[in-house]
Order: structure tokens, then sequence, then C-alpha cells
């Protein structure tokens, strides 16, 4: 045969929305795992999270945060709670502990900042059967930084919980059910038609003909450029919108080998022509509420009279510590009242006067 020259295909970026109960139940029950370190979530979800059992609490660590990869990971879209749980009723509880360790195993996330490390040592069997194994492999998944006690203990009772992958299987599937009827299902019915609406209007526009930053930014009105969110991205040719009325103004993520998810608040796409009084009343008040505490008015005030702030500096101005300036910053910054970048190496922030006025027009808009 002759030597031939030949033209490698670009790779096609497949980029969809869909309004999906499984995926938003999913992912709300991992956001009641660590809601504190989020204000501005939505207050449906606070109230579940505060109203939830020590015993449900429990069960949720050691089923749904277990299984979490292999529960998202999925390349089938499916809408219903329905018809995903008769589709996970088709694995056993040892399936989807190897397809949770193994899509774990490839998350996009060990391309961002630093050389993957070499996890083959970790086999199912290895972390099931010895619990400092299983301890090692998780202190990789948080870049050998060290574990709390308290998540140590969290991890201990996950570990526990592998150990019977039968009654794993039967409690995943009795919960899933029974917190989407106690907790979700009357929510998912309030938001749904302004669910169903934003995935309309975004598939409108074409989502399927931007990059994927492009796309990124256009949904969720935030700008990633040289995070390691677009060097995940950059790792897959499969996204996915999700909006979910319960992440207030932040992004969610969920990652597979395949397909990366990005959870958003549902809205309008800028420059639709259509109108929804639902998802204007939604959008201003996940604004208002970021603006709603003293300590963020400061922050932002205190922006005002400066081109840029580090972290550090307002934490030293405002007399804040450490976690409490992270969660402000962090509302801020999801609401985009604020822009955020590295600074070697520590996080900086300016005032997007863009988004103030957006704010006050859309108000404005809504009263007059």
């Amino acid at each position: 045969m002759s030597d031939r020259n030949f033209i490698l295909a670009p790779e096609i970026t497949r980029i969809s929305i869909v309004a999906s109960q499984p995926l938003v139940l999913l992912n709300s029950l991992a956001l009641v795992d660590g809601y504190e370190e989020y204000q501005g979530v939505d207050d449906a979800l606070v109230r579940i999270a505060q109203q939830m059992t020590d015993e449900e609490k429990h069960t949720n660590l050691t089923t749904i945060i277990l299984l979490h990869d292999a529960l998202m990971g999925w390349r089938e879209d499916f809408q219903t709670l329905e018809e995903y749980i008769q589709h996970i009723d088709t694995y056993s509880g040892r399936e989807l502990l190897e397809i949770a360790h193994s899509h774990s195993q490839h998350k996009p996330i060990w391309k961002i900042e630093k050389e993957a490390p070499d996890l083959s040592q970790y086999t199912l069997d290895v972390v099931t059967n010895s619990w400092d194994k299983f301890l090692e492999l998780n202190t990789h998944y948080h870049y050998d930084e060290p574990l709390s006690e308290e998540k140590t203990a969290n991890l201990r009772l996950m570990h526990a919980a592998m150990q019977d992958t039968d009654a794993l299987k039967n409690n995943l599937m009795s919960f899933i059910e029974y917190m989407w009827e106690k907790y979700f299902k009357a929510d998912w019915k309030r938001h749904e038609a302004a669910m169903r609406e934003t995935v309309e209007a975004f598939q409108e526009v074409g989502l399927d003909t931007m990059t994927k930053m492009e796309a990124l930014r256009f949904v969720t009105g935030r700008d990633f450029t040289d995070t390691w969110v677009e060097k995940a991205l950059n790792a897959t040719s499969n996204i996915q919108f999700v909006p979910s009325p319960f992440v207030g103004p932040y992004v969610g993520f969920g990652f597979s080998d395949s397909k990366i998810r990005l959870f958003f608040y549902p809205h309008l796409p800028e420059g639709t022509q259509r109108s929804s009084s639902a998802l204007d009343r939604s959008e201003i008040l996940v604004r208002l509420n970021a603006l709603a505490d003293d300590t963020r008015l400061r922050i932002i005030e205190l922006l005002t009279n400066h081109d840029e702030l580090c972290a550090q500096d307002i934490i030293q101005m405002l007399d804040l510590s450490q976690s409490a300036a992270s969660r402000h910053l962090r509302q801020l910054s999801a609401t985009r009242f604020l822009n955020e970048r590295r600074r070697e190496g520590s996080k900086c922030y300016n005032l997007n006067y863009d988004q103030v006025e957006h704010t006050l027009n859309a108000l404005q808009r809504f009263i007059s």
C-alpha cells in the first residue's frame, strides 16, 4: 500500500440541555451534604437540609455520596425519575460500586492542575478490603490535603457501607424514591414550567453552534477562562446543561468518563424575545439575595473605592475570618457582582459594574 496523507476529522462536540428529575434530585442531594458552604442556594434546599433527620443524612452519605459518580455518569438522558430508577435497578450493588470507582478514577479533574497520580494500585477490591487504602485513595481525590476529622469519620461510614453491596443497592433504591416523595417532588412541580421554558429558550439559540467555552459563558454568565473548568471541558466532547431550581447562583458539575453535566439556575437567555415573569422574578431574587447582607454590601462598598483587592486584603480591611470571607466572596462572584481572577496564586476581585446596572434595570422593568 502506498503512503497517503490523511486528515483527521475534527472532534465533534455535543452540547445539549435537558430538564431532568433524577439529575436535579441527585445534584441537590449532593449539595445538601455541604450546603453551609454555599450561601445563596435556594431556600427550599436549605429547608430540606435542615429538616432531614440524622438517619436520612447518614443514608444520603452512604448511598448518594458514595455512589455519586455512578449515579451521575450515565450516557443516557433520563428525564423522569421512574425511567431512571428502572435503569438503575438493572445493576447489582457491586456493579454500581464498580462504575462509581471507575468513573472517579477517570475524572477530567485529574487533568487540571497537576500530573495525575497513578491510581492503578487502588482497585475496587483493594479499597473495599482495606480501610487504609480507601483513605489513601480519597486523600488523593482531595489533592493530598489533610482530611478533617469530620471528613474522615464520613469516609469510615462510606467504607462500612461498601462491605454489603446487596444492602447498599436496596438502601439506594428506597432512599431515592423516599427523598423524592418527601422533599423534592412538590418543589419540582412548582418549578417545572420554568425549567422547561428555560430548556426551550436555550435550544432555540443553537448551543451546538458555539464552542464549549462560548456555550458555558452564554448559559451561566460566568467566565471560566484559565480555570480548572476550562481544562475539564477540553477533556470531553459531550457537555450537558441542566437547569436546577436548587443551586441558586452557583454552577454545579457532574463528571463521568464521557460527559460533563453543568447545573445552573433556570433563566432565559440574554437577548431572547421570550418573556417570563416567573423566570424574571427568580433571577431578581437570586441577585437581591446576594445583596441582602451587611458584610456583602461592605465588600461591594470597599471595591467601589479600589480597582482590585485580593481576598486577604478584604479579610484584613473588614476584619473577617477566612471562612466567612470565602463564603461571601463565593456568593458575590457566583451572582457576577464581582469579577474574580488569580494573581500570583491569590484570588483577587473587582466590582462588575455591568452586573450592578443589569440588576437595577431588571428591577426597574419588573416594577414599571
